[in-house]
């Protein structure tokens, strides 16, 4: 069984996904950093290196 455990103070917003008693993924976000998380970028991939599993 999942489970979302959430910890929201003030300054910061903690979550975690639980699956079966184990830490599936964790979470931390500060009022006082900058967030790149969940933005979408548009661009044009000029580069694909597969040994990195990346695009530029």
């Amino acid at each position: 069984m999942k489970m979302l455990v959430a910890n929201v103070i003030p300054e910061e917003t903690r979550a975690a996904v639980i699956d079966d008693g184990r830490l599936c993924d964790y979470a931390v976000e500060r009022d006082d950093e900058t967030h790149i998380v969940n933005h979408i970028y548009k661009g044009v991939v000029q580069n694909i290196l597969p040994a990195m599993q990346a695009a530029f």
